[in-house]
């Protein structure tokens, strides 16, 4: 439901726009209906252009940034927090824009820190790992993390295992 809040409450052109919620009685399922993005993900992107051995484009990566930052700016300015941006959430529209997705974990700041732990590894600032406080700025070291990837075509940070 705190996503269908979040969603129902942005028209953004860089936000994934909400048009309806409704139940499935016989399976008893939530389903959501939001605007078709049909050159699907961030991360489908790096996995093809990664299989090809072939970078993305700089200027399409600037692109990808711009319409990111406008997508947290919006957000940013009424007090949400995504908390799990990571390419995955990262729609491809009809023009080839992106757009922010799965406000799932999205919390509104009260103006205050946060402290729970949630999101992505990858992509999740070293506050989050720390079980510190953090605010809204945890978005734009995702942010950071997302447009590595997009440039080397694989996480910003590994491990040896």
């Amino acid at each position: 439901m705190n996503e269908i809040r979040i969603l129902a409450s942005f028209k953004h052109p860089r936000l994934i726009r909400w048009y309806e919620t409704f139940v499935e009685n016989a399976k008893e399922e939530l389903c959501i209906v939001m605007e078709l993005c049909p050159y699907g993900d961030l991360e489908q992107k790096i996995k093809r252009h990664k299989h090809r051995k072939q970078y993305i484009d700089e200027r399409e990566i600037w692109v990808y940034a711009v319409n990111l930052l406008e997508g947290l700016a919006a957000l940013h300015s009424k007090g949400v927090v995504h908390r799990d941006l990571k390419p995955a959430n990262c729609l491809i529209d009809s023009q080839g824009c992106v757009k922010i997705a799965d406000m799932n974990i999205s919390k509104v700041s009260k103006g205050g820190n946060m402290q729970t732990q949630v999101g992505t590894p990858y992509f999740i600032c070293p506050e989050i790992y720390l079980k510190r406080p953090y605010t809204s700025t945890s978005d734009i070291w995702s942010l950071g993390g997302v447009l590595y990837n997009l440039a080397a075509l694989r996480p910003p940070f590994l491990a040896d295992k």
